[in-house]
C-alpha cells in the first residue's frame, strides 16, 4: 500500500492542503479514507506520493477516481502507463485524470478568502468585473 503521509519531499515544497491533512489530528478520519482509496492502487511511474505531497489536487483526484472505479467493481489494467485508467471490465473505458489549475497570475489558493470563494457562486456574466465575449 502507498505510504501517503511520510514526507518524501523537502518541507518547503509541501502543499498546504497536504500539510493540513497530515498534521491535524481532527482529520485522522480523512487519513483512513485516503488509505482506503489507495488500497490496490498501483503507482506505475513511482511519483504519485511525491505529486500528492507537492501538488495535492491531481493526485487526490486520481485517488478519488480509483476509489469510485473500485467501488463500482471496474477492473483496471495497470500494465499500461497511459492513460491513467485503462478500464477493461465491464466495458473498455480510457480515463485520463485531469484537474484545472489556478491561472498563472491568479490569486493563490492559500491567499483566497471566504468572499473570494463565494464570488464564484455568482455567474460570471453577472459579475461587475466580467467582460462579455
Amino acid at each position: 500500500m502507498l505510504d501517503l503521509f511520510t514526507s518524501v519531499v523537502e518541507k518547503e515544497k509541501l502543499h498546504p492542503k497536504f500539510e493540513l491533512v497530515r498534521d491535524n489530528l481532527y482529520l485522522s478520519g480523512e487519513h483512513e479514507v485516503l488509505e482506503d482509496w489507495v488500497t490496490g492502487f498501483i503507482d506505475r511511474d513511482n511519483k504519485i506520493v511525491q505529486d500528492f505531497q507537492e501538488n495535492f489536487h491531481s493526485a487526490y483526484w486520481e485517488f478519488y477516481l480509483f476509489a469510485v472505479f473500485k467501488e463500482a467493481g471496474f477492473e483496471i489494467d495497470f500494465t499500461k502507463h497511459r492513460p491513467d485508467f485503462n478500464i477493461i471490465k465491464p466495458k473498455k473505458i480510457y480515463v485520463e485524470a485531469t484537474v484545472a489549475n489556478i491561472k498563472d497570475k491568479g490569486l493563490k489558493e492559500d491567499k483566497r478568502t471566504f468572499n473570494d470563494i463565494m464570488s464564484m457562486i455568482e455567474p460570471v456574466h453577472m459579475q461587475k468585473s466580467s467582460t462579455r465575449i
